[in-house]
């Protein structure tokens, strides 16, 4: 990656475990929730593309920043007074010393939640939660991506019943 270019990928899991694909978490790097299963990365923009070796590339990126899940525990905690969840989706944005993830969750009484945790400097992080609802029911109030330089998050429907709540979180991760 050039210096100064930043650059969005997905990571889901595969199909191989039904129900119980998703996305699981140590400090340093992410792997599936299910033996058999492997997670799959594309790069987004103008050509997007899958990449081999999901698992490896994850963990390069990682190896700097972390996975940030600790933050996302202590958040679900907090908000959601939820501790059993699995992540089905990451949104990573990442590159010249940034690096970002938008999860997104389902709890274990069913709710679906997204969440975005981001590195602010060293040894603080940003979470950004999206939370309300949109006049257009077809949208769903949550976070996204703007690749800009650097990138930043806003939430899908400004200006509707959808608000942004911020949170630093300052230690390690």
């Amino acid at each position: 990656m050039k210096n100064g270019t930043f650059q969005e990928y997905l990571v889901v899991p595969d199909a191989t475990c039904g129900t119980e694909s998703g996305i699981k978490a140590s400090p340093q790097y992410f792997f599936s929730a299910c033996a058999a299963g492997e997670l799959r990365m594309f790069i987004l923009g103008e050509q997007e593309q899958e990449i081999a070796n999901a698992s490896q590339v994850l963990n390069w990126m990682t190896s700097e920043f972390g996975t940030y899940t600790k933050d996302l525990k202590y958040y679900m905690e907090e908000q959601y007074a939820v501790s059993d969840y699995l992540i089905q989706q990451m949104n990573i944005a990442t590159g010249d010393g940034f690096f970002g993830v938008i999860f997104k969750v389902n709890t274990s009484n069913g709710d679906e939640v997204s969440v975005l945790v981001s590195n602010v400097s060293e040894g603080i992080r940003n979470v950004v939660d999206c939370f309300g609802s949109c006049s257009d029911e077809s949208r769903d109030c949550a976070e996204r991506w703007v690749m800009a330089t650097p990138p930043y998050a806003e939430c899908t429907c400004q200006g509707d019943d959808c608000r942004m709540n911020v949170w630093p979180m300052i230690g390690e991760e």
